[in-house]
């Protein structure tokens, strides 16, 4: 809105910010270093919170963080984003054999035609393969117990002490009675 203040003197206001406006036509796309998150596959998100919680959050000593800024920032000011994780030499840590790829939870149910499923021990890499590709997946820890007699548990005490039952449970046993005195 143009005004005069004195003869010959007009004002003009212009907003000349430069905005992205959340809407639902701004939609942006980004290929992104990540340590976790489904590989070769278009992600939709729209919330930083929702990037944290699929991608992981940006780490300083990787070159991770800048493609992570730069997701955020557009985060702050839109909400679709659209995010490739690529392979690049990406792998899943195994327990015994050559390490493979399974790119996302689909690819692990399914296949994509050349390679896959996985969900039945397919691959020749042992029991277990990581969720995710890459160092993050190397975390991976398993414990297990598959029959009730591969564990025991013996403790000898007397009778009437907290925690002690009177008898002994049978071998292989998957409840054990335990009586409070």
């Amino acid at each position: 809105m143009a005004f005069q203040v004195s003869p010959g003197v007009q004002v003009t206001e212009k907003d000349l910010t430069n905005v992205v406006p959340a809407v639902a036509t701004s939609i942006a796309g980004i290929v992104m270093a990540a340590e976790r998150g489904p590989v070769d596959t278009i992600t939709a998100i729209s919330s930083e919170e929702e990037l944290v919680q699929i991608f992981g959050e940006p780490k300083s000593t990787d070159n991770q963080f800048e493609d992570w800024m730069s997701a955020a920032s557009f985060l702050g000011y839109g909400n679709a984003l659209r995010v490739v994780r690529p392979a690049s030499g990406l792998k899943n840590a195994v327990a015994t054999g050559t390490a493979i790829l399974i790119k996302n939870n689909n690819h692990y149910k399914d296949g994509d035609g050349t390679t896959g499923p996985y969900n039945g021990g397919e691959a020749s890499v042992g029991v277990w393969a990581a969720r995710t590709a890459g160092a993050w997946g190397n975390n991976l820890k398993v414990a297990m117990c598959p029959k009730a007699t591969e564990y025991e548990e013996t403790f000898s005490g007397n009778a009437g002490t907290a925690g002690v039952t009177t008898g002994t449970p049978a071998a292989g046993a998957v409840t054990v009675v335990r009586s409070l005195s």
